[in-house]
């Protein structure tokens, strides 16, 4: 079946579903397209803070900017606030594209150390 010639004009300029995802500016407002940063992050959490931090802290979630990351403990939260500028500094350096503007710490409410095993 043939398409009139309107129609093969249309069809022309398509796209892949992630180049949509990626020109919608209502979509990059509301984070629909962090999901790949928030695994990068996930991923190489180790390497960006060092072995003794990444054992007692887990991210847990990256949106619009703002990485979440549950800790173990008081005494590691009270730590990871001030060492919060180098946390930011080694994440543009490791990530560099994947703006992390800030980081919240907040106390896990489930066991680390199950978590790491």
């Amino acid at each position: 079946m043939a398409y009139p010639e309107s129609n093969k004009r249309r069809y022309k300029n398509t796209v892949s579903l992630a180049q949509a995802l990626d020109m919608s500016p209502t979509l990059k407002r509301l984070g629909i397209g962090d999901g790949d940063k928030q695994m990068a992050i996930f991923r190489r959490w180790p390497d960006i803070v060092g072995d003794a931090v990444a054992r007692n802290t887990q991210p847990v979630q990256y949106s619009k900017g703002l990485l979440t990351v549950s800790v173990s403990s008081a005494a590691w939260l009270h730590n990871l606030t001030m060492m919060k500028p180098q946390i930011l500094a080694n994440l543009s350096k490791e990530l560099g594209n994947y703006s992390v503007k800030d980081i919240k710490f907040k106390a896990a409410d489930f066991d680390m150390k199950r978590l790491k095993k």
